[in-house]
């Protein structure tokens, strides 16, 4: 089970860490072409539903979404990170961000469950 503070539609923006190191390595070769610049990441953005279902097929098992109330979040900071979430949440424009950096590979999330996940079946 997927037990989030989202609805299950709601997509959920998320960077590979592999990702952050290949941009970085990207920037820190190359500074002076992003200096004045601020340029939010993400790898993908998946659903609730779609993290589940890719979970799921990485684990060879059914594994469903199931909502969390935002109110059972009781630690200040992890209520208010879901709530800035369940808000206005992140805005990368994914494919656009992916578009002018086609160099990294952006890592999806069905790609990363199946590479975690699928030694545990």
């Amino acid at each position: 089970m997927v037990d989030l503070p989202l609805p299950a539609e709601r997509p959920l923006q998320q960077l590979g860490r592999a990702d952050l190191g290949a941009f970085t390595a990207k920037v820190l070769f190359d500074p002076s072409s992003y200096i004045g610049q601020r340029i939010e990441l993400a790898s993908d953005a998946p659903t609730p539903l779609g993290m589940a279902a890719a979970l799921g097929a990485a684990l060879g098992r059914e594994v469903r979404h199931e909502r969390l109330p935002l109110g059972a979040v009781t630690n200040p900071d992890m209520h208010a990170m879901w709530a800035f979430l369940n808000g206005p949440g992140y805005r990368v424009d994914i494919l656009s961000l992916h578009g002018v950096h086609p160099d990294i590979s952006w890592t999806r999330y069905s790609d990363w469950a199946e590479r975690v996940w699928a030694v545990a079946r």
